[in-house]
């Protein structure tokens, strides 16, 4: 079967326009789009995350209504965190509460707004704290502030202007102008 001359010719022309387009450097430009540093690199609703020690014991838990991570700077933005520290791994010690807050990358969590530190086990030294801005570094499980703090207890109440103290030794030392309440019952 012959095929007609125009139909080889044809052929000819698209062989070689190929053969060129596959020996060329077509300089395609691909887009590559860098991330805003502004903008979260990620966010959720409704989350929960649960941090374990290097023995993989349990260390905290926080649950979050929303959170914004920053790919840059490394922070973390909650809003509405509910955070649970627990002792040896089992046993949930402290619920800290907060309207807002920001986890950075030395793991210091930054509370701000209605902070609350309540302490579920019986028998602690102080059963309450509360400020409008607390900092918690979660490895150590210190924490300190520089506004005013309320101190809780079965038997007393104290204020002070600023504390520094630890969730897992269940020590406060408040400072500046400490004023306190005492009730001894017989």
């Amino acid at each position: 079967m012959i095929t007609p001359r125009w139909v080889q010719v044809v052929l000819i022309i698209v062989i070689a326009f190929s053969g060129y387009y596959l020996v060329t450097d077509q300089n395609s430009v691909t887009l590559q789009v860098t991330p805003n540093a502004e903008l979260p690199q990620f966010s959720g609703h409704q989350v929960t995350d649960t941090s374990h020690k290097t023995d993989g014991t349990r260390n905290y838990r926080i649950t979050s209504s929303y959170l914004d991570h920053y790919a840059k700077s490394g922070d973390t933005v909650f809003e509405s965190i509910e955070l649970l520290v627990y002792r040896d791994g089992e046993n949930i010690e402290w619920k800290v509460v907060s309207d807002r807050a920001v986890l950075d990358k030395k793991q210091h969590l930054t509370l701000q707004g209605n902070v609350k530190a309540d302490n579920l086990l019986p028998g602690a030294s102080f059963d309450r704290m509360m400020t409008e801005s607390l900092v918690i570094e979660l490895d150590s499980k210190k924490f300190y502030t520089d506004t005013q703090v309320s101190l809780e207890g079965a038997t007393f109440y104290n204020v002070g202007q600023s504390a520094e103290g630890s969730f897992d030794t269940n020590q406060a030392t408040l400072n500046n102008q400490v004023k306190g309440v005492y009730e001894i019952t017989p």
